[in-house]
């Protein structure tokens, strides 16, 4: 995979607001980059269309995966929602490694992949990076710096 990845846990509109303007400014300082991938898994108890609306202007392409937990949904149940408010192609994947597999396959050097919409999609996807060799070599330090003001 040559493609940059990104991670997030956003998983209501606000956030998916936040992610999008974070997703422009992006492409603002990056002028000419590749596509914006995005690998979505979103709990059935969340507002997945209104998530949806907030990325549509953002997200060329969409991989929905089902989620696991009390409120799991299928990855089919997911693109409904998602292509109810998107023009974007959407794609169904049975597994959040699915769905990282299939994305990292059609993703190109300047592309930009965002796994996003719950926990429990995060960390599948993290397992799946991890497992493909994908992660950076050593911890990042905002992930495993002491706490500020200890």
């Amino acid at each position: 995979m040559a493609a940059h990845v990104d991670l997030d846990v956003a998983h209501n509109p606000a956030a998916a607001r936040v992610l999008a303007a974070n997703l422009q400014q992006l492409r603002d300082q990056t002028a000419g980059a590749g596509r914006t991938l995005a690998v979505c898994g979103i709990l059935a108890d969340k507002d997945a269309a209104g998530v949806a609306g907030e990325l549509r202007d953002c997200v060329d392409a969409w991989w929905c995966t089902g989620t696991e937990g009390g409120a799991r949904q299928s990855g089919a149940e997911l693109a409904r929602s998602v292509r109810s408010r998107v023009a974007a192609p959407v794609e169904v994947a049975d597994s959040v490694a699915a769905a990282c597999e299939a994305v990292s396959v059609v993703a190109g050097a300047g592309d930009r992949i965002i796994v996003f919409g719950s926990f429990h999609t995060v960390g599948p996807a993290l397992d799946w990076l991890e497992a493909h060799d994908l992660l950076p070599p050593a911890p990042l330090p905002e992930y495993t710096a002491a706490p500020r003001g200890t």
